[in-house]
C-alpha cells in the first residue's frame, strides 16, 4: 500500500514539474515576444532622439551625399530630413517639410522597424555598432535608404539643426518653403479654444475640428483643421464654409501626400463676422479628391462631404480630448 502511496506522490510531483516548466515557457515566449520600446529598454534608450540624414537616397531626389547635395536641399526647402523617436514609441519623420507621424518598435536584436501612418510605408534598419549611425531602407514600393546620425538624445530637439521644423501650433521653427505654406495666413494662428472633434474618420483619411483660432495680432478668427492622409495616394481637399452675406465666410484648401499630417487654419473673411463658438449649424463642406502620387492623375471621382462644425460644450470636448489624446501624433 505505502509503495502505490509513493507512486502517486511521483506522478503528482511530475505533473507539478511538468506545468511548472510549461508555464515558464510560455511567459518566456511571451517575453520575447515584446518588441515595444518598454519591452526593449536598453536597445530603445539609443534610439530615443532626433537622428538627421548623413546619406540619402530618395526615389524623388536622387543620391543625396553628406555635405553639397543635402546641405543644398536644406537650403532650397529651409528645411531638413530627420526622424524623432519618442519614449512611447511614436515619432515624426520630417522630409523636408512634409511632416509624416509614425510608430516604432524594436527587437531584442536592436532591429528598428518605423511604421508610417496609413499605408505610407514602412522602414527598417539598425545602428551600426561601430560608426553609431542608424540606417534605414523603405520596404515594398519605396525604395528611401537613408543613413542617419543622431543630433539629440531627446525627442523633438532640433536645437542643433540647421533649420528647426516648422511647428504650427507654435509658431516655432522655421518655415519651409513649399506651396502649402506660402500664404503666412494659413499657417500663423494662435489658438483661442480647442475643440478636438472628430470629423472625419475612415481608412483613407483623418479629419478633426482641432481649434479656433486667431490670425496674430488681430481679433480675426478661424478654424484650424488637423488633416493625415492615411492613403497611398496624394489628398487635395477644398473647403467651403458659410457664404458671402453670413457671419461666417471662409475658403481653403490642402494637399498633403501619403501619411503627412497638416494642420490647416481656414480664417473667417465675413464683413459682419460671428462669434465661431456661438454659430449653430453653419453651413460646411469639403470637397475631397485623390491623385496618384507618380501620374499625378485623379484616382477617383471627387465626394463633397458635409461638415459638423458645431462647438460642443467645453465639459464635451475636453472629454473626447482625453479619449483622443495623441490619436495620430
Amino acid at each position: 500500500m505505502e509503495e502505490g502511496l509513493m507512486k502517486k506522490r511521483q506522478m503528482l510531483l511530475g505533473c507539478l514539474l511538468a506545468l511548472v516548466l510549461s508555464v515558464s515557457a510560455v511567459l518566456s515566449a511571451c517575453s520575447s515576444g515584446d518588441n515595444s520600446p518598454a519591452g526593449n529598454k536598453k536597445s530603445a534608450g539609443q534610439i530615443v532622439g532626433v537622428w538627421e540624414a548623413y546619406d540619402i537616397f530618395d526615389p524623388g531626389l536622387g543620391n543625396l551625399r553628406e555635405g553639397a547635395a543635402y546641405d543644398d536641399y536644406k537650403e532650397q526647402f529651409h528645411a531638413i530630413y530627420a526622424f524623432s523617436f519618442g519614449e512611447d514609441g511614436t515619432g515624426l519623420f520630417t522630409r523636408f517639410g512634409l511632416m509624416q507621424p509614425f510608430t516604432w518598435s524594436v527587437d531584442a536584436e536592436g532591429k528598428i522597424t518605423v511604421t508610417l501612418e496609413g499605408p505610407a510605408g514602412y522602414f527598417t534598419g539598425q545602428i551600426d555598432a561601430e560608426t553609431g549611425r542608424l540606417r534605414l531602407k523603405g520596404t515594398g514600393d519605396d525604395e528611401t535608404d537613408a543613413e542617419l546620425k543622431q543630433i539629440s538624445t531627446t525627442a523633438g530637439d532640433y536645437a542643433s539643426a540647421t533649420y528647426q521644423p516648422f511647428d504650427q501650433l507654435t509658431n516655432k521653427g522655421t518655415v519651409p518653403t513649399m506651396v502649402r505654406y506660402d500664404d503666412l495666413k494659413f499657417k500663423n494662428f494662435e489658438i483661442t479654444r480647442e475643440v478636438n472633434k472628430v470629423l472625419i474618420d475612415t481608412d483613407k483619411l483623418y479629419m478633426s475640428l482641432y481649434a479656433i483660432a486667431q490670425v496674430p495680432g488681430s481679433s480675426q478668427e478661424g478654424y484650424v483643421f488637423e488633416i493625415i492622409n492615411k492613403c497611398p495616394d496624394s489628398f487635395y481637399g477644398e473647403f467651403s464654409l458659410g457664404d458671402r452675406v453670413g457671419p461666417l465666410n471662409a475658403f481653403g484648401q490642402a494637399s498633403l501626400q501619403p501619411g503627412e499630417k497638416f494642420y490647416l487654419f481656414v480664417p473667417n473673411v465675413s464683413q459682419t463676422p460671428g462669434s465661431l463658438v456661438a454659430l449653430s449649424n453653419p453651413k460646411a463642406t469639403v470637397s475631397i479628391g485623390y491623385n496618384n502620387g507618380t501620374t499625378y492623375t485623379p484616382v477617383s471621382e471627387r465626394e463633397k462631404v458635409q461638415l459638423d462644425l458645431n462647438i460642443p460644450p467645453k465639459s464635451e470636448y475636453q472629454k473626447n480630448a482625453y479619449l483622443q489624446i495623441d490619436h495620430y501624433h
